[in-house]
């Protein structure tokens, strides 16, 4: 804590990326009127709607199964493991939904090994990191963006979700909420895969 506040305090100012981080700014002995919140853009030429059923027949995915869009870091802020154990519990209980996880990181092998028979049934598919275009195109192809972050400051993937006018559940934290409207989708509450 100490090494991120030293930084912070002694610079002239500090740009958050949400009301939330300006908080934790705030928190740390950061004055008032050295932040600027300026929230991250999208590039809209290229998270724009797309038709879904085109999209998803570009990537190979079925047109007609519902397809949930995990994009993210798989390490345990973003809170994947609990989206593991989500999807493996819809799974055994018979849910028709289909499931992509794009990124990579330290909870990719054990995200494989408990997703082991979705994996086979190519009911789950993990991609590994991904350039921004074929991100995009995934979002353009999900009929759902799902984000179960234990911790964010402002989520760049919900706003391209939303760009490409794909709905998303999202957990309620950190800069999350300032993002999401009723219309845009859900939030959850935070650490619980039900």
């Amino acid at each position: 804590r100490r090494l991120i506040a030293q930084p912070l305090t002694a610079a002239d100012a500090v740009i958050a990326n949400s009301a939330a981080l300006r908080q934790d700014c705030l928190e740390l002995g950061v004055a008032a009127e050295r932040i600027e919140v300026i929230p991250n853009g999208v590039d809209l030429e290229l998270f724009t709607p797309q038709d879904k059923a085109a999209s998803k027949r570009a990537l190979g995915l079925d047109p007609e199964r519902r397809w949930v869009l995990y994009c993210g870091n798989l390490r345990p802020v973003k809170g994947v493991d609990l989206l593991g154990s989500a999807i493996a519990q819809l799974l055994a209980a018979g849910s028709p939904l289909s499931f992509v996880l794009v990124g990579a990181g330290e909870l990719e092998g054990a995200l494989r090994a408990q997703l082991a028979q979705g994996l086979s049934e190519r009911r789950v598919i993990m991609t590994g990191a991904l350039p921004q275009p074929t991100v995009a195109r995934y979002m353009n192809a999900a009929d759902l963006l799902v984000l179960p972050s234990r911790s964010e400051a402002r989520s760049n993937v919900i706003v391209e979700a939303l760009a490409c006018r794909t709905p998303v559940a999202a957990a309620e934290v950190g800069g999350i909420p300032e993002v999401m409207r009723p219309e845009h989708g859900r939030l959850f509450s935070p650490g619980d895969p039900a």
